[in-house]
């Protein structure tokens, strides 16, 4: 597993627990917003979080992230783009 670099912060979003075995989660660096979806067994998940000392996310990132994926994959994103720069 590559190490940890201190200058980064790591977040995780636990997103399912399969059967008490597996963890769903999103994995992101620097950026809560652009994450990779990881599964690890329980005791793995464990490890990976104390080995890059990660951070959860707070209930106002989960609200702004999981809005901000709703717009884009609704569009809105893109229409309250275009109609910002036709103003």
């Amino acid at each position: 597993m590559p190490e940890r670099i201190e200058a980064f912060r790591y977040f995780v979003r636990v997103n399912k627990i399969h059967n008490d075995k597996f963890v769903e989660f999103d994995f992101s660096i620097n950026e809560p917003d652009l994450a990779v979806e990881l599964i690890l067994p329980v005791e793995q998940f464990k490890e990976f979080c104390a080995r890059y000392e990660v951070e959860g996310l707070s209930d106002e990132d989960i609200a702004r992230i999981d809005l901000e994926k709703a717009q884009w994959r609704t569009g809105k994103a893109f229409r309250d783009a275009d109609a910002s720069q036709q103003a």
